[in-house]
């Protein structure tokens, strides 16, 4: 005995063409959802960058200056121990 059945398609199809309206306004919502959240991070992003370029020129400015000094300290050291090498071999 073989019954009668719909398919399902057919009746997903139905359903479909019925709630076309609501089905349209969930997948648009859905999708400014996402753009939302990628614009959201783009400019997370954006921020962090330039706060990152900052801070890596603070960091450059300091590094020179500290070199500066390093050199100019071991100058110093190597032009005094010049002169006293130069006194005891003297």
């Amino acid at each position: 005995m073989l019954m009668y059945a719909v398919p399902i398609t057919t009746a997903v199809s139905n359903s479909f063409q019925e709630h076309f309206d609501i089905v349209w306004i969930i997948a648009s919502m859905a999708i400014v959802v996402v753009c939302w959240f990628l614009v959201r991070t783009l400019k997370k992003i954006d921020a962090n960058q330039a706060d990152l370029f900052h801070r890596m020129s603070a960091v450059e400015i300091h590094q020179a200056r500290l070199e500066g000094e390093h050199e100019a300290s071991c100058g110093r050291m190597i032009k005094l121990l010049d002169t006293l090498s130069d006194k005891i071999n003297n």
